[in-house]
């Protein structure tokens, strides 16, 4: 988008030596309210475009080049520029005869604006374009009101934007200008530090906008971290209660519990694995037969066993047996050959 502010010559004119007089216009005041209602602000205005190309046109057709800007400086709250006509070009010189005989009076600054915002002046809120970028500076004719500035807006296709629109224009910017302050003021507001710029991976003189950037990478791998735990405990929880399980079943197997408590052992073991561990241990297993009489020894027969005949051990110790027959194969063949 564009803007086009109509300035006036500086009068009288003022003659260089074995030159042809020239004229000083001041193409914007920042102390008065432009035409559109907006102020436009000196200090806001970047130069690069200017300073590489400062072209003149003739009412911003960019098809009529008739020179170029000179000695640009502000004083005042004023802007003022100096032409520089390119004389080779009889159109050029036609514009420039026009303007020394004051026929031509005006100068209209094309711009980009960038930052806009509402200010009070005057007990008044006034739209103040804070930040722009010069594109082009024109003359032109007279404006109606030659003590003031007068004002064309733009849109990037360097068409004009309809009067019923231009409000809704102008507030976007300052839309568009307050979300940006926002993202500065945030990132103020947080103090960083060399180490928060080390964190984020951006250098210490990063944009707002480099560092919300930032922000929401980092903010998208803790999401991804947290969800990352939650599956882990969830595993964690699931073999932890399968351990509790197996070991609460084989406790029930070992008759050490009933079956019907076999829940109540498992939520305890779930939450505290060494104290079910310990409470499991503690705690009886059945009894069989085999446990109740005295095992046999390497070498030996217990006395009170002495007179078991082969049935005798097959009735009442089979796992005695099996031992007799690997611990003392003697013996266990005397019991078949009685």
């Amino acid at each position: 988008m564009e803007l086009f502010l109509l300035g006036v010559p500086r009068w009288p004119t003022f003659a260089l030596e074995n030159e042809t007089s020239r004229m000083e216009f001041v193409v914007n005041d920042e102390s008065r309210i432009n035409s559109r209602g907006f102020v436009l602000l000196n200090g806001g205005m970047a130069t690069g475009r200017y300073e590489s190309n400062p072209v003149m046109l003739y009412a911003h057709d960019d098809r009529q080049v008739i020179g170029r800007w000179r000695n640009l400086r502000t004083e005042g709250g004023k802007m003022y520029l100096t032409p520089e006509y390119d004389e080779a070009d009889p159109a050029a010189k036609l514009i420039k005869g026009k303007v020394e005989r004051g026929f031509l009076r005006g100068a209209s600054l094309g711009l980009i604006p960038l930052d806009a915002e509402y200010r009070v002046i005057d007990g008044k809120e006034v739209l103040c374009v804070t930040r722009w970028e010069w594109l082009e500076c024109s003359i032109c004719s007279i404006p109606s009101n030659a003590g003031a500035l007068s004002v064309q807006v733009y849109d990037s296709n360097r068409k004009p934007v309809p009067k019923e629109h231009l409000s809704a224009y102008l507030d976007k910017v300052v839309q568009l200008a307050d979300n940006h302050n926002h993202l500065n003021q945030s990132k103020m507001a947080m103090n960083l530090t060399a180490d928060t710029y080390t964190l984020l991976g951006v250098s210490a003189d990063a944009g707002a906008e480099a560092v919300e950037k930032a922000v929401k990478a980092l903010s998208e791998r803790a999401v991804k971290a947290e969800k990352d735990l939650h599956d882990l405990r969830e595993v964690q929880q699931a073999s932890l209660k399968m351990e509790a399980e197996r070991m609460v079943m084989a406790a029930v197997e070992a008759g050490k519990i009933k079956a019907d408590k076999k829940e109540q052992y498992i939520r305890l073991a779930v939450s505290d694995m060494a104290m079910a561990k310990e409470v499991l241990e503690a705690l009886p297993g059945k009894t069989t037969y085999a446990d109740k009489v005295d095992p046999i020894g390497l070498s030996s027969i217990p006395t009170e066993r002495k007179g078991w005949t082969a049935k005798d051990w097959m009735q009442k110790d089979m796992e005695g047996l099996m031992r007799l027959k690997a611990e003392n194969p003697s013996e266990y063949s005397r019991l078949f050959n009685r």
